[in-house]
């Protein structure tokens, strides 16, 4: 089967042929000629096109299924996750209840551990009133694209904005 390139291919030297005979098709077995050769060709590109909409098709629902099975997978594990979390916190509460500072199975030890790093500090206050000398502040800022983007559509010439070009997509339908 042809390629979209090799039958667009077709489509212009049809056309260049027409164009060199200045559109004269006058002779019936000619018109036939020219009649059935855009047939074959419009036939071979809705072919074409149909089976590129099949395979987008197809390759959109394997890989919805795919990231549904992911989803699944992805959320069985946070759960396995959270289970162990609650298993570690179970462990850690009944060895510190008992003052053991680690003990062991047939196959497993397990060890009450102080965490590194720098002590938790523990704010009593919101941040706006704890005194001057202990906050910072920060501004942030965020562009109103609306003003922006209406200014640069009037006509504006804004040294730090242009509006750029829109992007394209396919639809399958």
């Amino acid at each position: 089967m042809s390629t979209l390139y090799e039958i667009d291919a077709d489509e212009s030297a049809l056309a260049e042929l027409l164009f060199d005979v200045g559109g004269d098709v006058s002779d019936e077995d000619v018109a036939a000629a020219v009649d059935a050769w855009m047939a074959e060709l419009g036939d071979a590109r809705a072919v074409k096109l149909d089976g590129y909409g099949k395979v987008i098709g197809e390759l959109e629902a394997r890989a919805a299924a795919k990231t549904a099975e992911a989803d699944r997978l992805r959320n069985r594990a946070a759960a396995e996750l959270n289970r162990v979390k609650q298993l570690k916190e179970r462990l850690l509460a009944y060895m510190r209840e008992r003052g053991h500072k680690a003990i062991g199975g047939n196959l497993f030890r397990f060890a009450v551990c102080a965490n590194g790093g720098k002590t938790p500090l523990v704010l009593h206050v919101p941040t706006e009133e704890l005194p001057e000398q202990f906050r910072e502040a920060l501004t942030t800022y965020r562009p109103k694209s609306d003003d922006i983007r209406a200014a640069l559509e009037s006509g504006a010439d804004l040294s730090f904005a242009t509006l750029g070009d829109r992007g394209y997509h396919l639809r399958v339908r």
